[in-house]
């Protein structure tokens, strides 16, 4: 193998390690986006402890 197909190899495999970074980013918002709406008192939950009322 040469020099220009290692170069041409690692240039994909940062193309595709970087887009898997970029999935993981996206992931990470989601969850953090599902975590903040479980997270956020329901009616039900605030009529239990007897706040708002």
């Amino acid at each position: 193998m040469d020099g220009k197909q290692m170069l041409k190899d690692c240039g994909e495999m940062r193309g595709h390690v970087l887009a898997a970074m970029r999935g993981v980013d996206d992931l990470e918002r989601i969850l953090a986006g599902a975590a903040g709406q479980v997270d956020e008192p329901t009616s039900s939950s605030v009529a239990e402890r007897g706040e708002g009322q």
